[in-house]
This record gives C-alpha cells, sequence and structure tokens, in this order.
C-alpha cells in the first residue's frame, strides 16, 4: 500500500498546541485509504495507557466495577479536555518523534497486546472452568450412583391392600393400606404418590403425593395397618357436584417416592442433583462461550499480525 506521507512530517508533544498542530498537519498529508486507520490510531494510542489496563483488570475481575469505571471512556475524555497538559505528559511516549505510519503500527501493537493479554486470560477461565466442570461432573456420578441405592431401597417398602373412601359430610378423605418396611432402616415417615382411578380411563380421578408420620418408628420387618384422614382438597372425592367417591370401579395405587429414617433426613432427596445439573449446564455455557470469543480474538490478532512489519 503507497502512503502519500512526507516521512520528515513527526509529532511534537513539546505542549497541548504543538501536539494539536502536529497532528493536524500530518492529517494533510495521510492518504485518503489510510485516514480511517490512522484516527483509529490516534484514538487508540491516546486512551491507551488507560483503556488497555482497564479491560485487562476487568477480565480478570481483579478489581471491582467501582473503581473501574474511573477508566471508562468519557471519564478519560472529561479528564482530559480538563487537564490536557498532565494527560498529554502520560501519552507522549506514544507519539513524540512519531509519523503517522509508526503511529498505525504501534496501535496496531497495543491493541495487539490487549488481544494477546485477553486471550490468555480467557485460556486460563477456561481451563479454570474445565476442571471445576470435571469435578461436578464427577459429583454428579457420585449423586447418581447415590440416588439409584437410595431408589432401590425405597422400593423395598412394600404398600398394599389400598382402599380409598370419601366421607362428604366432613368433606374428609381416608386412605387405608397396609404398609411393610423390607428395608434395614427404621422409618420415621413416609412419601406417598397416589393415583386413584378407574381402570380403562385414560385419566385420573386423582392424582397427588400425601406423607404419613409414624410415632415411634416403623421398624425393619415391621408391617402395621394405616388408616390414613386427609382434609386436602387434592384428595377431595367430588369434583363440579360430581361425588366420584361413591363408584364401585375405583383403584387406589400408593407409592413410596422417599422416606425419612430415624436421623430425620430424606433418603432420595438429600443431593442437590438439580443444582448439579444447572451449575454443570453454566460451565458448559461458558466454556463454549470463551471458546467462541478466542476464535474472533484469534481472526483480529492474525489480521493485526498481518499488518505489522517483521
Amino acid at each position: 500500500m503507497t502512503h502519500n506521507i512526507l516521512p520528515t512530517t513527526t509529532v511534537d508533544t513539546s505542549s497541548q498546541a504543538a501536539f494539536v498542530k502536529s497532528l493536524d498537519e500530518i492529517r494533510m498529508h495521510v492518504a485518503e485509504e489510510d485516514r480511517e486507520r490512522f484516527e483509529a490510531a490516534v484514538e487508540e494510542l491516546m486512551y491507551a495507557p488507560f483503556i488497555n489496563n482497564g479491560k485487562k483488570i476487568n477480565l480478570d475481575k481483579s478489581i471491582n466495577d467501582e473503581v473501574l469505571d474511573k477508566f471508562s471512556m468519557q471519564v478519560i475524555k472529561t479528564q482530559f479536555a480538563a487537564n490536557p497538559e498532565i494527560y498529554l505528559d502520560v501519552v507522549k511516549s506514544y507519539f513524540d518523534g512519531k509519523t503517522a505510519h509508526e503511529i498505525m503500527i504501534n496501535a496496531d501493537k497495543c491493541i495487539l497486546s490487549w488481544l494477546e493479554r485477553e486471550t490468555t486470560a480467557l485460556q486460563k477461565r477456561i481451563l479454570s472452568n474445565e476442571t471445576k466442570l470435571n469435578k461436578v461432573l464427577a459429583e454428579k456420578v457420585r449423586e447418581d450412583i447415590r440416588m439409584t441405592a437410595s431408589r432401590m431401597i425405597v422400593e423395598q417398602i412394600l404398600i398394599d391392600q389400598a382402599q380409598y373412601s370419601y366421607d362428604k359430610s366432613f368433606s374428609t378423605a381416608y386412605l387405608n393400606f397396609r404398609i411393610t418396611n423390607n428395608t434395614s432402616i427404621p422409618i420415621r415417615k413416609i412419601y406417598i404418590d397416589g393415583i386413584l382411578k378407574t381402570p380403562g380411563r385414560s385419566i385420573p380421578w386423582i392424582k397427588d403425593s400425601i406423607t404419613c408420620k409414624f410415632p415411634g418408628g416403623l421398624e425393619p420387618n415391621e408391617q402395621r395397618l394405616i388408616n390414613l384422614e386427609t382434609y386436602a382438597s387434592e384428595w377431595e372425592g367430588e369434583a363440579d357436584g360430581y361425588v366420584f367417591a361413591n363408584r364401585d370401579d375405583l383403584v387406589l395405587t400408593l407409592r413410596v417416592s422417599d422416606f425419612k429414617g430415624p436421623d430425620g433426613e430424606r433418603i432420595v432427596a438429600q443431593g442437590g442433583d438439580s443444582d448439579l445439573v444447572q451449575t454443570t449446564s453454566d460451565l458448559e455455557r461458558h466454556i463454549a462461550e470463551d471458546r467462541k470469543r478466542i476464535e474472533g480474538l484469534t481472526e483480529q490478532i492474525s489480521e493485526i499480525r498481518h499488518r505489522i512489519p517483521s
């Protein structure tokens, strides 16, 4: 590319007036195809001491946003306008004695330096998140094994002879059943999933959960007949004036989904499997976003390196 720039035209930073005048003189000789790049280079170098550091700090999260706000472009421009001589002293090393071509190259080097720092920081963050992800996945495997083992224990609790009745006058439902604890763990409380339906009908009359406590516990190999009363509206035997509880074709199916042992802890629902799933999803998303960002940075780095003379 041909540059219509006088080789002796350089920036003078001896004073604010000289700085502005020398830049204007250089602009007069910058080729049309280079003007946009030149103006962008001047903008970059004018704020390079602050912007580069600010973006690096922001990425590494080593300084809070309130402090980082001091490095915002608007604040920097305001400070520059109010204290041009002081500000010029900070940035003069980027401009003093430089030609237009050297300014554009220096700006490219500044941008390249920041892009490389950001790429390195992203790579470190990806590595950190991958380490976290591996730990979460290992924990999830352990939790899955625990959940499977816990459900196998719960399945050893047998409920049979289940019957449903409803007293409309007291709005009370009765769930009668026999429960046998075939586990080796004394039971303090059980969580039951219940379905009341008529065989052949697609939609059940009632599908809900209920709990049952055992004062004194239900010991291993112990069997007990339960007459469970509930006033919960979910178990009402009527709907819109139709008392379906009077039907003689109702079948009540009860299944234990969880229980509390003597320590008061639930056997199945102890872990945070849903939290692990969410954490896994978040980490995978962050890693993918950072890798995508690195792809874009790599393209920019390649383009800028191509412009910088070797």
